[in-house]
Formats: C-alpha cells, sequence, structure tokens
C-alpha cells in the first residue's frame, strides 16, 4: 500500500537526515516536475493566398461541371490593327472567336481522427477536440492551394529526350565509374511530391478511411532513354541546361 507522507513527516526527516548525509538523488534520477507547456505549438505552414482570395459561393443548380461561354478574341475588318475608314463611309463589321468550356468539379478530402481515450488525456493541455479540426482544415487548405497553382487533369507531359552528358575536371568526390542517367519530366506536384530519399513520385495506391483504395497519379513523366558516362576519379558531371 502507497502511504502519502504527511508534511510533518517530512519535516521530521529533514531535521534528522540535517547532519550532513549524502543524499542520492541527482537530476538523472529523474525525480523532477516535468514543465510542459501547452498547447502545443504548430510550427507548419499555412500559407495559401490563392485558396484565401476565390470567394466561397455555391451555384444555385451546380450538376457536375461549371460550364460557360469564352470570347477569346475579336477580329478586327480590314487589317486587325489599322482602324482607318474613309470620309463618308463605314468599317465592316467585326468577327469573334467564341467557344463553350466546361470544367467537371472534383473533390478534394482530408481525413484524421481522435479517440475518446486521446480526448480524455489531452484535457488541461489542450482542446484537442477543437485542435484535430483545426489542423485538418489547414492541412486541406494547403492541399487546395497547390490544386489551385498546379493541378493538372488533361496535360500530358509525354518523354523526355536523353540526356547529353560529358565529364571533366578535377577534385570532386564521385567513384571512377560508368553512370546511367534517365531523365523524367515533373509537375510542379510532381516536384512537390518527389525527394532524393524517396525516389520519383509515379502512381500511389491509397487506402482511405472508408476501406476503399483509389490511385493518383504521382505527377511526373516517362523516363527517357538512358546515356551513359564512363568518369574518372575526381571528375564532375556536365550536362547542357534544360530547355
Amino acid at each position: 500500500m502507497f502511504i502519502n507522507p504527511t508534511k510533518e513527516t517530512l519535516e521530521l526527516t529533514k531535521q534528522a537526515l540535517g547532519g550532513g548525509l549524502k543524499k542520492g538523488v541527482n537530476i538523472a534520477s529523474g525525480l523532477t516536475s516535468y514543465d510542459l507547456q501547452g498547447p502545443a505549438k504548430n510550427l507548419y505552414p499555412v500559407i495559401t493566398p490563392l485558396r484565401n482570395s476565390i470567394a466561397r459561393v455555391r451555384r444555385p443548380n451546380p450538376g457536375d461541371a461549371a460550364r460557360w461561354r469564352q470570347v477569346s478574341a475579336l477580329s478586327g475588318s480590314g487589317f486587325d490593327a489599322m482602324g482607318w475608314v474613309p470620309e463618308g463611309q463605314r468599317s465592316a463589321a467585326m468577327s469573334y472567336t467564341t467557344a463553350q468550356k466546361s470544367a467537371t468539379y472534383v473533390t478534394l478530402g482530408e481525413e484524421d481522427y481522435l479517440t475518446f481515450e486521446a480526448e480524455a488525456a489531452a484535457q488541461g493541455f489542450e482542446d484537442e477536440n477543437a485542435m484535430v479540426s483545426l489542423r485538418l482544415l489547414q492541412k486541406l487548405m494547403r492541399k487546395e492551394e497547390i490544386g489551385i497553382l498546379a493541378g493538372n487533369a488533361s496535360l500530358a507531359l509525354g518523354t523526355p529526350t536523353a540526356p547529353t552528358l560529358s565529364a571533366s575536371g578535377s577534385g570532386a568526390t564521385l567513384p571512377a565509374l560508368t553512370y546511367s542517367v534517365i531523365v523524367v519530366a515533373l509537375t510542379l506536384e510532381g516536384w512537390k511530391n518527389s525527394s532524393f530519399s524517396g525516389g520519383v513520385a509515379t502512381t500511389k495506391s491509397i487506402a482511405g478511411a472508408d476501406s476503399k483504395t483509389f490511385t493518383l497519379n504521382g505527377g511526373s513523366s516517362n523516363k527517357s532513354s538512358n546515356t551513359t558516362q564512363a568518369v574518372t576519379l575526381g571528375q564532375t558531371f556536365l550536362r547542357p541546361p534544360l530547355q
């Protein structure tokens, strides 16, 4: 049975041990207070100027797509950039270049969860229910910003041409080997999704919170043919600037 010592007992103990006895407790023993500042510090960017500048409006009858008429050019009569007309006469009528446009609606989504146990355990630290909702909204806003800036639904990247390589110089750290280089074109989404450690983003299968799966393209093109280049110790790879 655990017995919590009273204040009087602690005082008597201090007096009994006040004769210069060595104590075996230091900071490494872990018998210290735990100074935890709350709430958690959210040290991540939430900068979404494009998303914030677009009005949040809803069409009365949205259907499955947004549709509009586009006037893309006005062509004048005669010479398009000259408007001279003789005295007493009239110019011919100008013409329009028009088109019907549409954009199918797509869905943006992000998921999170909070267990009852975690919500209860966070009491006194932060309102975890509110913070989960806030962070979920902020992450969706960041994904929406990238979607507005760099979303690609129809542009095919094609296949890049094989790179042109050379090697020269001295003092570099590349081992003496024959290297094979392949080029892959990336959209902005592809660049954001790729890394040196994780490789090029091609496709990713996502297991949703509803136990269903779907696949997203990572924003990368087909890979080019490879080009090989022999490098002696100390040389540096050289390639022409990308066009």
